[in-house]
């Protein structure tokens, strides 16, 4: 089964914590050639509190397929400054019947996003 919720993105980094991250910690992170999800545990903005979850969290995504990992790595990365290479609902829903068809799995592939105005 592939699960897919909001989830803060950045959550690991130090003034996530918060809700705002910030935006000088958010250019060093980029400027720092970090890529969501990864980031050297050693950077001074790490959130050192979330060792165990970041863990978790890398090895959960590791979990999803392909496609739907490098649309999170777009959305995320390249999104994140340039809003128009975040994908649209329409083209999750795309990412994500391209992995139903693709799927052995026995478990089926349910899409459902609920469309609202953004916020």
């Amino acid at each position: 089964m592939l699960i897919c919720d909001v989830y803060y993105a950045f959550f690991y980094l130090r003034n996530a914590k918060s809700g705002n991250l910030g935006i000088q910690t958010e250019r060093e992170y980029f400027i720092n050639k970090f890529k969501w999800p990864n980031i050297d545990k050693n950077y001074k903005d790490y959130n050192k509190d979330n060792d165990s979850t970041y863990s978790q969290y890398l090895r959960f995504l590791n979990k999803y397929p392909e496609n739907i990992r490098n649309a999170m790595s777009i959305t995320f990365n390249e999104g994140h400054t340039v809003p128009n290479r975040r994908l649209s609902a329409d083209m999750w829903k795309l990412e994500f019947e391209n992995t139903k068809t693709k799927s052995t799995s026995t478990y089926p592939v349910k899409f459902n996003i609920p469309i609202g105005n953004g916020s």
